[in-house]
This record gives C-alpha cells, structure tokens and sequence, in this order.
C-alpha cells in the first residue's frame, strides 16, 4: 500500500514536469497485480479500494472510476493468477500491459462524455500518450515487482520473523 501511494505520487510528480511537452503517463495498472500475487482476497480489495480513491482525486477522474477498476482487475489478476501455473515475469507483465490499455480507452470513452475534466485527450494526444505510457510501462513494472519482493521480503523477515515470504492468506 505504501509503496503504491509513493509510486503514484512519483508518476504523479513526473508528470506535472513533463505536461509542459503535451505528453501524460498514465499507468493505473501497476497498482493491482503484486496485490494479486501476495495478498488474499479481502486484503487486496481494500489496497485496491485505497490505492483506486487515491488515483481517483489525484486525476479528478469520477470518484470511484479507479476504485473499481482496479478491484476488479485485481479479482481478475487473483483468478488469473490461481489458474495460471507460469510464474514467468513476461506474461505477467503483458497481463498487466493488457490491463492499462484497457484503462486508456475506459478513460479515453469516459472523457468524451464528461463536460467538467481536467483530462482532454484529443485524439492526436491520445495516441501520443498511449503509445509512451506503454512503452514506459514495461521497464517501470518490471522495476516495480523487483522492489516490492523486496520491501516484502524485508517486512516478512525484519518484523514478522517468517523464513521467507510468499503469500499472505
């Protein structure tokens, strides 16, 4: 949870520096699927409410657009990754990829029907930010699992005296 709120507010940062050039990172994906791999099911839910409501105040998108979204796609992630037997890092990190394509274009068809946004994607910026944010989004997840096993494993060992940390049931 913590590492998803200083996360966001990194992107967040980022992207106040970098608007001046017409272009938005816009990753919610990242913020569902390491829940997905170590939490259970109530647990993730209420990281995914959290993390959802603060995405939603900070791109003043409807209350509860990012909340829900990202809730069901972690119960979609917790699903996908209970069936799935591959632990490779590629797919999930294409799974995840899928996932923040389909919040573009939610979003993108959210906007057109929204009179009082701050976010206005003419379709010239969308494609634009699309195609970065993608692009962005592979080396930033990759990075992002890498140093939540981290933060995970240190908690796991250092303060709940586990062996080894896998999964919280």
């Amino acid at each position: 949870m913590i590492m998803n709120v200083i996360i966001i507010t990194l992107i967040t940062i980022i992207n106040s520096d970098i608007s001046r050039y017409g272009i938005f990172i816009y990753l919610p994906a990242l913020f569902f699927f390491n829940a997905s791999l170590y939490l259970s099911k109530s647990n993730g839910i209420v990281i995914s409410i959290i993390t959802g409501l603060y995405i939603d105040v900070i791109l003043t998108t409807p209350l509860g657009f990012h909340m829900t979204l990202i809730s069901i796609f972690f119960l979609i992630g917790k699903n996908w990754m209970i069936q799935n037997s591959n632990t490779k890092q590629w797919r999930w990190i294409i799974f995840q990829l899928s996932i923040n394509m389909s919040f573009h274009f939610l979003l993108l068809i959210m906007s057109e029907f929204r009179v009082d946004q701050t976010i206005f994607w003419s379709s010239g910026r969308f494609i634009t930010d699309f195609i970065i944010s993608s692009i962005v989004f592979i080396p930033i997840a990759f990075w992002k699992m890498e140093i939540d096993s981290v933060v995970i494993d240190i908690i796991a060992t250092k303060f709940m005296k586990l062996e080894k940390f896998n999964e919280i049931k």
